[in-house]
Protein backbone atom coordinates (compact mmCIF):
# COMPACT_ATOMS: atom_id res chain seq x y z
CA UNK A 1 0.00 0.00 0.00
CA UNK A 2 2.87 2.74 1.08
CA UNK A 3 4.80 1.42 -2.55
CA UNK A 4 1.39 2.35 -4.17
CA UNK A 5 1.35 6.17 -2.24
CA UNK A 6 5.03 6.24 -3.33
CA UNK A 7 3.78 5.84 -7.10
CA UNK A 8 0.84 8.49 -6.52
CA UNK A 9 2.82 10.74 -4.92
CA UNK A 10 5.97 10.66 -8.12
CA UNK A 11 3.02 11.19 -10.19
CA UNK A 12 2.06 13.63 -8.73
CA UNK A 13 5.09 15.84 -9.40
CA UNK A 14 3.74 16.39 -12.76
CA UNK A 15 0.51 17.46 -11.49
CA UNK A 16 1.39 20.08 -8.58
CA UNK A 17 -2.34 21.47 -7.57
CA UNK A 18 -3.01 17.66 -6.81
CA UNK A 19 0.32 17.29 -4.61
CA UNK A 20 -0.31 19.01 -2.12
CA UNK A 21 -3.44 17.09 -1.23
CA UNK A 22 -1.40 13.96 -1.53
CA UNK A 23 0.82 15.02 0.72
CA UNK A 24 -1.84 15.95 3.17
CA UNK A 25 -3.37 13.16 2.60
CA UNK A 26 -0.03 10.74 3.28
CA UNK A 27 0.50 12.91 6.29
CA UNK A 28 -3.26 12.71 7.89
CA UNK A 29 -2.69 8.80 8.08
Amino acid sequence: EDRQLDALLIRADSFQPIRIPLLNAAVAR
